[in-house]
C-alpha cells in the first residue's frame, strides 16, 4: 500500500482539483491522508464532502505549526509501505502512483524520483526532466538535489517509509525545508531509481512563499534560503565533499537573491548590502577550498 500525504491551509480554491488527482490514479491500492493544517476557509468542508464518497481518504487536523509538522503528523499516521507526498494546489500525472510504485517493487528502492510539470496561469507547460534515469548512486543523487529536473522537494518523490522515518527534521525553518529533509537522508548509502518522466503537476502560484519575495527576507534583512542552506551545510561537518557541494548552491541562492533584490530598487537595499557581503566570503570559501578541484 501508498500513503500520499496531503497538507492542506486554506486551499478551498485547489483542494479539491488536488485530491481528485489522487483518486482517479490508475494504481488504486492508496490512502490519502489530508492534513488540515488550522485552515478558517472552506477547505474543511470541502475535503469532508469528498471524503464521504471515498473510503480511502482520511482527513485529521492540527493547529498551524507549518507543513513541516503537518507531514510529520501524516508520516505518524500512514499506513503505507511507501509514501508519497502532494501540495494542495498542486496535481498528479494518472500514471504518477502506479509507475512509482512498480519501480520501487521491481527494484527495492529506498527512494524513487521523477521529473515534474511546471503549470503557468496562462496555460503554459514546461517538463522537467531528471538528468539521470534508472539507478543512481547515492552520492550522484545528493548532488541532482540540486539540479533542475530532481531538486530537493519531496512532493516527486516516493519513499519506503521506514526510511523517511531516519529523516531529521527541519528546525526553524520556513523555505527549503524538503531539500533539508533529502539531503539528511543522503549520510546512508540509500537504492534509488530515477525516472525520466514528468509524473508531478506543478501549479505556478505567484502569491505562494516561493513566488513572493517579502516573505523570503526576515525582519532582519537577512535572505532566508542562505539560512536554510547554512543550516544544511551542518547535516555534513564530517563529510568535506557534500558540504562544499551544498556551498556551491548556497553561493547560488546568493546570487538569485540579488537578482530579485535588483528589482526592488530603495526597499531591497539593506538585504542587497548583506547579501553583496556574504557573497564575497562565499565566493572566496568555494574558490579556494580543498574540495574545489575534486568537484569540478
Amino acid at each position: 500500500m501508498v500513503t500520499v500525504i496531503m497538507p492542506v491551509l486554506n486551499g478551498e480554491s485547489t483542494i479539491e482539483r488536488s485530491i481528485k488527482s489522487v483518486c482517479s490514479q490508475t494504481y488504486t491500492d492508496f490512502e490519502l491522508l489530508v492534513i488540515d493544517n488550522g485552515s478558517t476557509d472552506r477547505t474543511v468542508k470541502i475535503c469532508q464532502r469528498i471524503k464521504d464518497q471515498d473510503k480511502r481518504i482520511k482527513l485529521f487536523h492540527c493547529e498551524q505549526q507549518g507543513v513541516v509538522a503537518a507531514r510529520m503528523l501524516g508520516l505518524s499516521k500512514a499506513a503505507g509501505e511507501y509514501i508519497a507526498f502532494i501540495d494542495s494546489d498542486d496535481t498528479y500525472v494518472p500514471e504518477m502512483l502506479e509507475k512509482m510504485e512498480y519501480a520501487a517493487e521491481i527494484n527495492g528502492a529506498d527512494i524513487v524520483s521523477c521529473g515534474y510539470i511546471d503549470i503557468y496561469a496562462d496555460g503554459r507547460r514546461k517538463c522537467h526532466l531528471p538528468a539521470e534515469k534508472g539507478r543512481i548512486s547515492t552520492d550522484r543523487f545528493f548532488n541532482c538535489l540540486f539540479e533542475e529536473g530532481t531538486l530537493g522537494f519531496l512532493w516527486n518523490k516516493f519513499y519506503r517509509k521506514s526510511v523517511l522515518n531516519e529523516c531529521e527534521q527541519p528546525k526553524n525553518m520556513e523555505v527549503c525545508e524538503d531539500t533539508f529533509i533529502n539531503c539528511s537522508l543522503m549520510r546512508k548509502n540509500r537504492n534509488i531509481i530515477v525516472l525520466q518522466e514528468c509524473l508531478y503537476q506543478y501549479y505556478v502560484n505567484p502569491s505562494s512563499v516561493t513566488h513572493t519575495f517579502e516573505k523570503k527576507i526576515d525582519v532582519d534583512g537577512n535572505w532566508k534560503y542562505l539560512i536554510s542552506y547554512r543550516k544544511i551545510r551542518e547535516l555534513f561537518k564530517d563529510d568535506p565533499q557534500k558540504d562544499y557541494r551544498v556551498q556551491v548552491g548556497e553561493w547560488w541562492v546568493i546570487k538569485l537573491g540579488l537578482e530579485e533584490l535588483d528589482t526592488l530598487g530603495m526597499k531591497g537595499k539593506k538585504a542587497k548590502k548583506k547579501l553583496l557581503s556574504e557573497m564575497g566570503k562565499t565566493m572566496i570559501q568555494v574558490l579556494f577550498s580543498r574540495e574545489s578541484i575534486r568537484f569540478k
